[in-house]
């Protein structure tokens, strides 16, 4: 396994993790968190939203807090 490699699925394994902990937790990311989170994946060529709905998606969380 290469370091690029290795890096990868460490980022993913945390991405989980925070993921499952907010799921479970129920707690938000705070909207700068996911802006920089996006922000950082796009600048590595990531789909910015990897399928965390409510987690890594802001207006998922609005919503939820009855924001518009």
């Amino acid at each position: 396994m290469s370091k690029e490699e290795a890096k990868d699925q460490l980022i993913d394994l945390l991405m989980g993790q925070v993921a499952d902990l907010s799921m479970m937790s129920k707690i938000e990311l705070g909207n700068d968190v996911i802006e920089e989170i996006n922000r950082l994946r796009s600048i590595i060529g990531e789909d910015e939203n990897p399928g965390l709905p409510g987690v890594l998606d802001p207006s998922i969380n609005s919503a939820e807090n009855g924001d518009k």
